[in-house]
């Protein structure tokens, strides 16, 4: 399971107790989550926490090993040859539970308890309800695990204002269109765009996505996406590269909002051309491209007949979502995040103990 608040508070606990700090990450084969992941998100999560003096390594161990007494006739020793190596260069343990106590005697360590129910939570809560345990989740976890909402449509179909309602309504952020703002700050006239142009369009609307999803409220929003991207490039040259192409595949989002330009009034504004371009087409293409690259997203069309109208069109769509979402269970949280782990190193096949050292 992935890490929460309480393990961040026992890491920050121990940083500014000692010089050096080695986090260690087991390898399960029934994790639904990589060690390799869970890795990640501890080294970008720790990255805000490091004390000046310290320094942080974060290891793997792989293979499959007891996590209790009854699991092993011989379950101390058996973990004290696996962290022998480690407890060889330390002096002290941090560890909230209870088997800290037995397991610094054998690793010959000081233990050094630490106080984490002051965190009312635990991987159990995390895996049986992550929905309402999501204020425990680090910024790092949130950032991956969060329902991603894309809305996406033709020019002047409320997407926009949409966006901003959406976000007010489930206190979440808004991920604006960062190609809109890019042509706004360039002054960039829309017919003089370059392939350079759409480039940063693409890293920037990513790079905005990681940078705020760590404030997501279990879900946010993201107005436009690779997607979106891909539609205008193809409008500018008449043609889409493969590497957008290909990024728009893989941007695949949980849900997806599609805006209809039907009883919607075309409006110009500095941004946009001055003539109507073929909206329906555009609508089609986003409806076509998404039911047969993205088959695990929702799709919903926002097509009612007057502005208000279609912004509590999309509350009611999200609310179905919400519904579902919060009584899923982890895994399909993190359904994009494959477990690629062994329980073996792919460099080195570690030897399990088979006596007592």
């Amino acid at each position: 399971m992935p890490p929460h608040q309480g393990h961040l508070a026992l890491w920050r606990f121990a940083l500014q107790q000692c010089d050096t700090l080695t986090i260690l990450v087991e390898s399960r084969p029934d994790e639904p989550i990589s060690a390799e992941q869970r890795k990640k998100w501890i080294e970008e999560e720790m990255s805000y926490h490091w004390a000046n003096k310290s320094a942080l390594k974060i290891e793997v161990l792989y293979g499959n090993h007891p996590q209790s007494p009854e699991e092993h006739p011989e379950f101390w020793n058996y973990w004290k040859e696996i962290l022998g190596p480690y407890a060889d260069k330390a002096t002290h343990l941090f560890a909230s539970d209870d088997y800290g106590k037995p397991l610094s005697a054998h690793l010959n360590l000081e233990w050094v308890p630490f106080q984490r129910h002051t965190i009312p939570t635990s991987a159990t809560q995390l895996r049986q309800n992550p929905w309402q345990a999501w204020p425990y989740w680090l910024d790092s976890v949130k950032k991956d695990c969060a329902k991603r909402i894309v809305l996406i449509g033709p020019e002047s179909t409320g997407k926009s204002t949409a966006g901003l309602k959406l976000s007010q309504h489930y206190e979440t952020p808004l991920i604006p269109e960062y190609a809109e703002y890019w042509i706004k700050r360039k002054g960039i006239s829309t017919q003089n765009l370059q392939y350079s142009d759409y480039d940063q369009f693409l890293k920037g609307q990513k790079a905005s996505r990681l940078s705020m999803a760590t404030r997501a409220n279990r879900l946010y929003f993201e107005d436009s996406n690779a997607l979106t991207t891909a539609l205008y490039e193809e409008i500018t040259f008449g043609q889409i590269r493969n590497q957008t192409l290909h990024l728009a595949k893989q941007d695949a989002p949980d849900a997806l909002l599609v805006f209809s330009p039907q009883n919607a009034p075309w409006r110009v504004d500095i941004h946009r051309l001055s003539e109507e371009p073929n909206r329906k087409e555009f609508f089609e293409k986003v409806l076509n491209f998404s039911k047969q690259n993205w088959p695990k997203t929702k799709i919903e069309i926002v097509d009612s007949p007057t502005w208000e109208q279609r912004e509590q069109q999309a509350i009611d769509h999200v609310d179905t979502w919400s519904k579902e979402w919060s009584q899923a269970p982890f895994l399909e949280w993190a359904h994009s995040l494959k477990h690629q782990s062994s329980t073996t190193n792919p460099l080195e096949t570690p030897k399990a103990p088979t006596k007592p050292r």
